[in-house]
């Protein structure tokens, strides 16, 4: 299931990420669908923000850290301890970001926001390609 299928959040143009440390908007085109990560392997030397590498649906997709741009640090990519026993959850992402998915804490929560954001305020596809495209080419 989509994060924008539903009824809560037809109409809906922004989903609210609620981290620890923070929320995070995004542009609903971005998120395809949540999904439970079971083995996430660590990537040796790979980019600030990377969490690892995750198998889902039989594809390779490279998990990345949404607290960095929360405040500049990716606190899940430096301890994944804090993700506790519930273990990790995938946010894959849209094409052209389908190799890509953030790795999502059992406490997180994603909600529909009706609400327009102020405007440059939510995370768009482009800004995670500017910043994460080429490690995500790298592993696959």
């Amino acid at each position: 299931m989509s994060p924008a299928d539903g009824d809560a959040s037809r109409g809906c143009r922004h989903l609210a990420l609620h981290l620890p440390g923070g929320q995070l908007l995004l542009d609903v085109e971005v998120a395809a669908r949540v999904e439970p990560a079971l083995t996430v392997l660590p990537v040796p030397n790979s980019p600030e923000g990377v969490i690892g590498v995750a198998e889902l649906r039989g594809r390779p997709v490279t998990l990345i850290d949404p607290t960095l741009w929360l405040d500049g640090r990716g606190r899940l990519a430096s301890s994944p301890r804090e993700l506790g026993a519930g273990g990790l959850h995938a946010l894959l992402l849209a094409p052209p970001l389908d190799h890509l998915a953030f790795g999502l804490p059992p406490s997180a929560t994603l909600l529909p926001v009706r609400a327009a954001p102020v405007s440059g305020a939510a995370l768009t596809a482009e800004a995670i390609l500017a910043r994460f495209a080429p490690a995500g080419d790298a592993l696959r």
